[in-house]
């Protein structure tokens, strides 16, 4: 099945092309994140830290994610109105993280958004009846159950039952359907 939303495409290529120059340049250390407690002024790293991947593994699997449970929202939603909200809801997790894991030297990780896109997903199942409903058994259906639980069962460094991991996919998944209630009522007004 193939996604439409060029968005997703820009994305995934934002996430590859800051992949491989932190490999080369390690632009990371000027780009993640840290707890509220560490950071020392740069705010921008709350948006900035979603941009990053651990390993080749973590970037792959965000990719994919993002690619195939994205396949739903193909024309239901504005795609770069989309990649806003994600980008508000993962900085936003960034940001609650901060606060949570104050000590923290690292947050990082492209999968703040996928969660965020997810609970949006589940925000529109309840406020809009008469969209299609989102199916398990199909591409987009299956990657996100798969996701969801491996994503919480081993992080980006390949540590499993990381609490922290699961905290921060929490985090997003709330903050997806906390700005998706307001978000999916502006949608439907508009239509």
């Amino acid at each position: 099945m193939k996604n439409s939303m060029v968005s997703i495409y820009a994305m995934i290529g934002i996430w590859i092309a800051v992949y491989i120059l932190d490999q080369l340049f390690n632009i990371g250390q000027w780009l993640f994140a840290k707890g509220i407690s560490v950071e020392r002024g740069a705010i921008y790293r709350y948006f900035t830290a979603s941009f990053l991947h651990t390993n080749i593994v973590h970037l792959l699997a965000n990719c994919l994610a993002i690619y195939f449970i994205t396949i739903y929202l193909n024309h239901k939603i504005n795609e770069v109105v989309l990649l806003l909200y994600s980008a508000l809801c993962a900085t936003i997790t960034n940001l609650v993280i901060a606060f949570i894991y104050k000590e923290s030297e690292y947050i990082f990780g492209g999968s703040v958004c996928i969660f965020a896109m997810i609970g949006l997903i589940m925000t529109m199942q309840f406020l809009n009846p008469g969209i299609e409903p989102f199916r398990l058994g199909t591409w987009y259906g299956n990657w996100m159950i798969g996701y969801v639980i491996l994503g919480n069962i081993m992080n980006g460094d390949l540590k499993l039952f990381d609490v922290s991991c699961m905290v921060t996919h929490g985090i997003s998944f709330v903050v997806g359907i906390v700005l998706g209630v307001p978000f999916m009522r502006i949608i439907m007004r508009r239509e």
